[in-house]
């Protein structure tokens, strides 16, 4: 995955299990650690929010043009509660100095549709 924001943002980021298909897994998480490839540009910090558990902070140091990686690893329990493996995931962070530009706007209408309202009556 990549993710671009400003050189000098921040950005708040959790992970979540998925299995070889990449379905999500019911597996529960522990000991998340994540690393930055280059924290002098780009810092990983973990997030004291309790509604982001295992969740970290990425904030750019204000360079920008550079695309670093950002790793987290944890150890996911399977619902036997016995089944464990330590598993990991990246993104990379595109670091701007610009925004990027915005998205398109919606379409203009273009035409009515009829949509029904209960159901039919005798």
């Amino acid at each position: 995955m990549i993710f671009q924001m400003l050189a000098n943002q921040s950005q708040r980021f959790n992970v979540k299990p998925v299995d070889a298909s990449q379905a999500d897994s019911p597996a529960t998480l522990s000991n998340v650690v994540y690393s930055s490839a280059d924290p002098v540009n780009l810092v990983a910090t973990p997030d004291t929010d309790p509604a982001n558990v295992n969740g970290v902070i990425l904030a750019g140091q204000g360079n920008a043009n550079v695309g670093i990686v950002v790793t987290a690893k944890a150890t996911a329990t399977e619902p036997d509660g016995k089944t464990t493996e330590v598993i990991v995931g990246s993104i990379t962070i595109v670091l701007t100095p610009v925004a990027p530009p915005p998205p398109p706007p919606p379409a203009p209408a273009a035409a009515l549709v009829f949509v029904p309202i209960g159901s039919p009556t005798p």
